[in-house]
């Protein structure tokens, strides 16, 4: 999206918008906490689509975590 738009970001806007594609491809919408990148997917709002992000951002933040350190 950021390359497509010839928009500039930094490596957490990158990785933040990673994780919403995470979500985005396992529960079909994106964490509203973070700006959204994907225009045409609804923000995760009910109680199970905000439990499934948190799942999902503890895999990926230790991923993360492991690879590029805690600077993230």
């Amino acid at each position: 999206y950021f390359i497509e738009n010839n928009i500039k970001y930094t490596q957490k806007q990158c990785f933040l918008a990673c994780f919403n594609r995470l979500l985005i491809e396992n529960g079909k919408c994106y964490d509203a906490n973070f700006p959204n990148v994907f225009p045409s997917t609804p923000p995760c709002l009910t109680i199970k689509e905000i439990e499934n992000n948190l799942k999902y951002y503890n895999i990926f933040s230790k991923y993360i975590t492991n690879f590029c350190g805690n600077e993230w």
